[in-house]
């Protein structure tokens, strides 16, 4: 491990406020929350009352800091809205977990903290700041350029292997052997696996693909984006990622449905309280997802079949304790599997029902699902995607994406709640208008109180 190694992560404390300086606030948010989870080593310290400060706490900390210092009259204009709930739950479930199961108060006060740090500040975050359209396409065309700087690294880590994390931090975050795949190399650049890589270019494959198929953007940098689009879908594409891959089709999917989108999207958002229900209570045993990717002889097959497996072991030890879970320490994977050991996680699905039991699964999921789904009427009803509702597609579509990812990938990534906390931003634009118009009696004055309404929300900021 080199010194670059904390030179990085705790440097980064200073990198966070020094874009504020450099940027408007809502940029700087967003190019600090990328950046970190771009280039920051995959490394951890031990520290008193976070118990861990890594590169998702340090990209969430050194945000927040900028955000304290340049912008900090923001985080009083936030206010609680039920829409908040299932965050709120997911947050503090840890420790209705780690009282139900005996291990104490101080232990459940303990494990609240990395819950708040990974995903309450994340969401809380993009609440205050991307919450309406443009916000959308700044957030949009930031995950391009993310995917667009990482194309030379993932042709590089493509031709040579994974080397980047090694030379500048001095080792391999995983097994490196994980990165062959089919006669060639997976690239992870700076994530700790290749999978995450793939789950991170296809989000901004997605995004890219949106805002070229809208016209939101027509040019980046005085070329067209639809030449910068092409390079980052084309690289993902090639990135030896099937889970990325396939997340992406459904994206696109979605994206490029015309008068059928918000069918597509309201369809993928129900995808994962589909495939989590039909699991937990047996109906689905996923054989036939095996077989689609080549059966168990198959490296990908294989692999998803191994998935299938650990999730039927830790279904079972979880249905134990079906309300809250287990809690931490693994308690939630001491049952055997068929290799004869102890099951281990690879998804968010599991580790989240394993130690919070179907209360945490349900608030993980609904909390970025149930935004998107609010914030899916704001798309317009015309049969093209309108260059105003082209970014907000993306932003609803990343939502169930990083959902759906997380049921066979175990990417803790800050960047998922952000997206989810965008999406709650978004969605709040509508419900107030809503509510106005459900109360609007049919007079002249009702059309000044709703403008009135329109005037006061948008000046919140929320």
């Amino acid at each position: 491990m080199f010194i670059t190694v904390p030179i990085a992560i705790f440097g980064y404390m200073l990198v966070g406020p020094l874009l504020f300086t450099m940027l408007p606030a809502r940029r700087a948010v967003i190019a600090s929350m990328i950046i970190g989870t771009m280039f920051l080593p995959n490394a951890s310290y031990q520290v008193p009352v976070l118990r861990a400060f890594g590169k998702s706490e340090a990209t969430v900390f050194a945000t927040l800091l900028g955000v304290i210092i340049f912008d900090g009259s923001r985080l009083s204009k936030y206010r609680f809205h039920w829409i908040d709930i299932p965050m709120v739950i997911w947050c503090l479930c840890p420790f209705v977990s780690s009282v139900t199961n005996g291990l104490g108060v101080y232990d459940g006060l303990a494990e609240i903290v990395p819950n708040v740090t990974l995903y309450g500040l994340p969401y809380l975050i993009a609440r205050l700041y991307v919450w309406d359209r443009e916000g959308a396409r700044e957030l949009a065309i930031g995950m391009m350029i993310g995917g667009l700087v990482y194309v030379p690294f993932c042709l590089l880590e493509m031709r040579a292997g994974p080397f980047f994390h090694s030379k500048v931090y001095g080792y391999y975050p995983h097994n490196w052997w994980e990165q062959l795949k089919a006669g060639g190399w997976r690239p992870s650049v700076f994530f700790i696996h290749g999978l995450w890589l793939g789950g991170f270019m296809a989000y901004a494959s997605i995004c890219a693909l949106s805002l070229w198929w809208s016209k939101s953007a027509i040019r980046l940098w005085g070329w067209p984006i639809s030449w910068f689009g092409l390079l980052v879908i084309v690289t993902m594409l090639n990135c030896k990622s099937n889970g990325a891959i396939a997340i992406f089709v459904l994206g696109a999917g979605v994206v490029i449905a015309a008068r059928y989108r918000k069918l597509a999207c309201a369809l993928l958002i129900m995808l994962p309280l589909a495939y989590t229900s039909a699991r937990v209570s047996g109906l689905w045993s996923g054989e036939s997802l095996v077989s689609f990717y080549g059966g168990k002889d198959d490296q990908a097959g294989g692999s998803l079949n191994t998935r299938r497996f650990l999730e039927d072991a830790i279904i079972t030890r979880a249905m134990e304790q079906p309300v809250f879970g287990w809690g931490g320490y693994g308690r939630s994977l001491e049952v055997m599997t068929e290799r004869g050991k102890n099951a281990w996680t690879e998804a968010i699905w599991t580790k989240a029902i394993g130690e919070r039991g179907l209360i945490g699964l349900w608030a993980w999921m609904l909390s970025g699902l149930l935004p998107a789904w609010i914030a899916l009427r704001h798309v317009g009803r015309e049969k093209a995607i309108r260059p105003a509702d082209g970014a907000i597609i993306a932003l609803i579509v990343l939502v169930p994406m990083h959902t759906i990812y997380g049921l066979v990938v175990l990417d803790l990534s800050p960047l998922n709640p952000f997206f989810s906390g965008a999406a709650a931003g978004l969605a709040l634009v509508y419900l107030p208008l809503r509510s106005a118009r459900a109360r609007r009696p049919a007079t002249k004055g009702a059309v000044v109180g709703l403008m009135g309404a329109m005037g006061r929300h948008s000046g919140s900021g929320l």
